[in-house]
């Protein structure tokens, strides 16, 4: 797959880099160049880049641990321009992306995080669990803004383990 991509990048679109990129984590240490014109690619077409697709790039640039200030710029103002359109798995996705390339975006983390409060009876246990562990990571600010999140969304998963 790798070697396809880097042989005709420039035929990719978002579709394709939205299912290319959570496959490739795994080679960014050995192909850099090609995390690379994936990312450029990326922030070339992000503005027609859906709100799965936006998430699905997170996570994947994500797990890559992919450190590019400029991408992360663009996912993230694409992100919070389309928030209001994000699916519960996909608030998730952009949730743990972030956090698992390390990259901290306030405002991105303030509306995904409040997303999440809101939807948070729409989460699956194993998403409950996910959230949990992202949350011990959040900025202890950000924390006490949504006090009431993590009980709240241990107690929708009861509910849920019950039915």
């Amino acid at each position: 797959l790798a070697e396809a991509v880097q042989r005709a990048p420039e035929g990719l679109n978002g579709q394709d880099l939205a299912l290319i990129v959570p496959c490739l984590g795994k080679v960014a240490k050995t192909r850099p160049e090609l995390m690379d014109t994936l990312a450029a690619k990326t922030a070339r077409c992000a503005k027609m880049l859906s709100p799965r697709q936006l998430a699905r790039l997170v996570v994947g640039f994500g797990d890559a641990s992919f450190h590019s200030s400029s991408l992360w710029d663009v996912l993230s103002r694409e992100s919070l321009a389309r928030a209001a359109f994000f699916s519960t798995p996909d608030v998730l996705r952009v949730l743990a992306g972030m956090d698992a390339a390390g990259v901290s975006k306030t405002e991105v983390q303030r509306k995904f995080w409040g997303l999440a409060a809101t939807k948070s009876a729409k989460f699956l246990a194993e998403e409950v669990l996910a959230l949990l562990q992202l949350w011990s990571h959040l900025d202890a600010s950000l924390r006490r803004q949504l006090p009431d999140l993590t009980s709240e969304l241990l107690k929708n998963m009861q509910q849920r383990l019950e039915r």
